[in-house]
């Protein structure tokens, strides 16, 4: 009869193990009200853009979410007076906002303003509307709906074809887009209107059709339906008055219902059958969405947004059938099964599909486990007891004594098949020809608590006292706090990809290559704790149980999890992190066993996105739209002489966070080198002028990096370090010496004449003797005139004939004569001729002697040349 019970007992705690895979907590949920910065607690619609950012409609105001933080908009009274209902990005890629009035409101990231869909009756009363390519299909509650696409419009009501003028909203799913009304369902296909359902004996407020092409509906306070293969709608969920507001499905195919008793979530099990779990329990749920990572977000009458996600960890504890709390991985074996230690409850062992239980009860004779271990034929060894028993693939059985002195705690076979073992204050045993014989190469009272096996055959002992040891088959090595090892009592040992050897100890972890150490890990690294219990590897990955959480480590970077992100407990077990070929980490704590979804985690393609929010130099502040980042931002300018110029960005991420972030600066004839930065902030220090490619690129973790920006900068000197600033400066230079030499000399001409016998009596005689002889003796016409020739004619000094030329006509001798001949060929060249002929002899005529000199004076004087003024008094006669 006790055998019986124990079967009994055995029977009912594999089966709750089992029924726990199903009911376990697969979500995480996450909860924003107004102490988290949310305008208001009672969320109408939620909306995420194409950017990435969470819209939060409420009953006070607009918020936007980018994962962490919320950003709220109150203004303008009249658009929040109405509170905000679905949500939807116009053509131009601005926000449409619908209130419960029927109105629509546009929002750029800065300004709201009202917005009218072009061609519609702006007295219509909208209940929905949803932006399809460039058009707008819209749902009213009095007359039908509409379809625009640019200046055509569509109406549909009960005259061609509708059901029912009152349209309560518009539903979507991967397949189709429905209009729901009080009268049934029409399916919106090629921009055409087609009947779907009228209502059954209830009245639809929703519709989705799943992955497996099943239609779900929500019927008004009467529960959710499945249309079934015979065409009948069956109730699947009922609660009292219930409404179902809308559906969504996940990529796990869940379909989430958003009612008004709470978040329900439909499981189809392979077998057919159909669970309905309430996530969010007895909470009016008025709106719903998928997010980008296939989280669900819904928002809630009084208790603000709510996020769930996919739980990547699945816990057994003692609150799902789990024997025990304190719990132990003792081996991973080659059939990739899981052999755990259940307490003082005998082992458990995972095959891949269901938990198997060693103990008492189907005939294996011992209780507490300590260790497992497996040789190359695939033979399975448990200490227990302080006994050996070896496995024959379906109960265990004795097989060898151990030493008596002591307590029995850790088992191994190493590469040659032969066993060890570790007893309490007796040292280490091996079994050679069936006889136990003392290691004698390490000492007894060594307390070895874990043994490894590295890449090279050695053997390595963790001792919970004297640090590490080695053995590579002659000699042993010791290494310890003496040594930089950074504990002496080491938990556990594993090799990385570069076969580092990593030792975790009570104080942080100890990275050794050739048996020395070369780094340390701890909580200044990122690392959740530095009591560190238990190691494994993954994908060149190093997996890390500390006493505070388990982490990754990965290319320097560590990421870790605690009970936040849905670990059953923080302090993780002594041992290993086995990964199975699912790519599963199982992890023992003081709370049970959890397993976690490295593969998933790892290679699954998460939303995270950076965008820039301002530009700081030491001289400006520039904020850029969070919500628009449309903006050109291939203008951007900035001088040279500024210090620094930081670019700050923000992140949008909500399950998996960017942690690192790079950049370059690359000109026309030079690629430069990426600079890196764990910061949001990038800094440009001492621009240099010229025409840049920005380019920003963002990592999370785990992942590779991915082009975030690609900007074009321009980088200015300012105006005194150009090259036109130089010219100018030489310009300015040369005039104002010309100017100083010009005023010196006429500071010498004007000292020089003042000495001059020469007065004004004289100086107007002589200025008619001049005219006379120019303009009646025509003195000019004679091309070999001099300054003297004409000093000798008047019998007057020619410095005085100079200086009157200078100071009367403002020019010097040779200018004075040209001017008259100029004057007298303009008069001649006017007339009608030969143009070629009568340039030439023109010029010989009034007293050039070249045609050369002709063309400069003449265009000196004039502007034009000779044969362009000839041309124009032509033209004008």
């Amino acid at each position: 009869m006790k055998d019986f019970f124990k079967a009994v007992q055995t029977i009912l705690f594999l089966a709750s193990l089992l029924l726990s895979e199903v009911t376990s907590q697969d979500y995480l949920i996450k909860n924003y009200n107004i102490h988290n910065g949310l305008a208001q607690s009672t969320v109408r619609d939620l909306y995420q853009d194409s950017n990435g950012f969470i819209w939060v409609g409420t009953e006070n105001g607009l918020s936007c979410f980018d994962g962490k933080t919320f950003k709220t908009y109150k203004k303008p009274e009249e658009l929040f007076n109405a509170p905000i209902a679905p949500t939807d990005q116009a053509p131009n890629g601005n926000l449409l906002l619908l209130t419960l009035t029927g109105k629509i409101w546009e929002f750029d990231g800065t300004e709201f303003r009202k917005y009218q869909i072009q061609g519609l009756d702006s007295n219509l009363l909208i209940s929905d509307f949803k932006v399809i390519n460039d058009g707008f299909l819209v749902s009213t509650r009095r007359s039908g709906c509409y379809f625009t696409m640019g200046k055509e419009i569509k109406h549909w009501d009960v005259s061609n074809g509708l059901f029912d003028n009152y349209a309560i909203n518009i539903s979507e799913d991967k397949y189709s887009i429905y209009i729901v009304t009080m009268g049934g369902v029409h399916e919106f296909k090629d921009n055409e209107v087609y009947p779907l359902f009228k209502n059954p004996d209830f009245k639809i407020t929703a519709i989705i059709k799943d992955s497996q092409e099943n239609f779900w509906a929500g019927g008004w306070r009467e529960g959710i339906f499945k249309l079934e293969t015979d065409g009948k709608w069956v109730r699947k969920y009922s609660f009292n008055r219930l409404f179902t507001n809308g559906f969504v499905e996940d990529e796990n195919k869940n379909i989430w219902a958003s009612t008004n008793a709470g978040l329900k979530r439909i499981t189809q099990l392979p077998d057919g059958s159909i669970e309905i779990y309430d996530e969010i329990n007895m909470l009016q749920v008025r709106s719903l969405s998928l997010d980008n990572e296939n989280g669900i977000l819904c928002g809630s009458f009084g208790n603000g947004l709510f996020h769930l996600s996919e739980n990547l960890f699945k816990n057994y504890t003692p609150e799902t059938g789990f024997p025990t709390y304190f719990s132990k991985i003792l081996l991973q074996d080659s059939k990739d099964r899981i052999w755990i230690q259940a307490g003082r409850n005998g082992s458990l062992m995972f095959d891949g599909e269901k938990f198997n239980l060693y103990d008492e009860s189907n005939g294996n004779d011992f209780h507490y486990v300590t260790d497992a271990t497996e040789n190359s034929k695939g033979e399975i060894v448990l200490s227990a007891d302080n006994k050996l028993f070896k496995f024959n693939g379906s109960y265990f059985t004795q097989f060898n004594s151990s030493p008596e002195e002591g307590l029995l705690k850790e088992v191994f076979y190493d590469y040659q098949n032969q066993l060890w073992i570790s007893i309490t204050g007796n040292g280490v045993w091996r079994l050679i020809n069936n006889k136990w014989q003392q290691f004698e190469l390490l000492p007894s009272d060594c307390s070895i608590r874990y043994f490894y096996e590295d890449s090279h055959k050695n053997i390595w002992f963790a001792s919970f006292i004297k640090g590490v040891f080695k053995y590579d088959g002659n000699k042993i090595v010791n290494i310890n706090e003496k040594h930089g090892l950074t504990d002496n009592r080491a938990m556990a040992i594993n090799e990385d990809s570069q076969n580092n050897i990593w030792v975790a100890t009570r104080n942080k972890i100890s990275i050794i290559k050739n048996d020395k150490v070369i780094d340390t890990l701890s909580v200044d690294d990122g690392l959740s704790g530095n009591i560190v219990y238990s190691l494994g590897k993954y994908d060149n990955k190093m997996l890390i149980g500390t006493a505070d959480g388990f982490a990754i480590h990965d290319d320097n970077e560590i990421k870790f999890f605690t009970t936040v992100e849905g670990l059953s407990s923080n302090e993780i077990s002594d041992g290993d992190i086995p990964v199975t070929a699912d790519g599963k980490a199982w992890i023992a704590s003081t709370a049970g066993v959890s397993t976690f979804d490295l593969k998933k985690y790892l290679t699954k393609n998460y939303f995270s996105k950076a965008y820039l929010s301002k530009i700081i130099t030491d001289e400006d502040t520039v904020e850029f739209n969070f919500f628009n980042q449309r903006e050109n931002l291939n203008d951007l300018k900035f001088s040279s002489s500024l210090d620094f110029i930081h670019l700050d960005l923000n992140t949008i991420n909500f399950l998996k966070e960017i942690s690192s972030y790079r950049f370059k600066l690359n000109n026309k004839n030079e690629t430069t080198n990426w600079v890196y930065s764990d910061s949001k902030r990038l800094t440009i220090e001492n621009p240099v002028a010229g025409e840049y490619s920005l380019l920003i690129e963002t990592k999370s973790f785990g992942e590779d990096w991915k082009p975030a920006y690609s900007i074009a900068i321009t980088i200015i000197d300012p105006f005194y370090k150009t090259n036109s600033f130089y010219a100018g400066m030489l310009i300015f230079t040369l005039i104002t010496s010309l100017s100083y030499y010009q005023f010196n000399m006429y500071k010498k001409r004007k000292n020089k004449y003042r000495t001059s016998s020469f007065n004004k009596v004289k100086s107007r005689e002589l200025k008619e003797k001049i005219i006379n002889l120019f303009e009646v003796g025509k003195t000019y016409k004679d091309p070999k005139i001099t300054l003297q020739q004409v000093a000798d004619k008047l019998k007057i000094p020619k410095e005085h004939i100079s200086q009157l030329i200078n100071s009367e006509f403002g020019q010097n001798f040779n200018d004075f004569v040209n001017t008259y001949r100029v004057n007298e060929a303009k008069e001649m060249l006017a007339k009608n001729g030969d143009l070629k002929m009568q340039i030439l002899e023109i010029a010989y005529e009034v007293g050039f002697n070249s045609k050369s000199s002709f063309n400069t004076a003449f265009k000196k004087f004039t502007g034009l040349t000779p044969s362009e003024f000839k041309k124009r008094n032509l033209i004008h006669s």
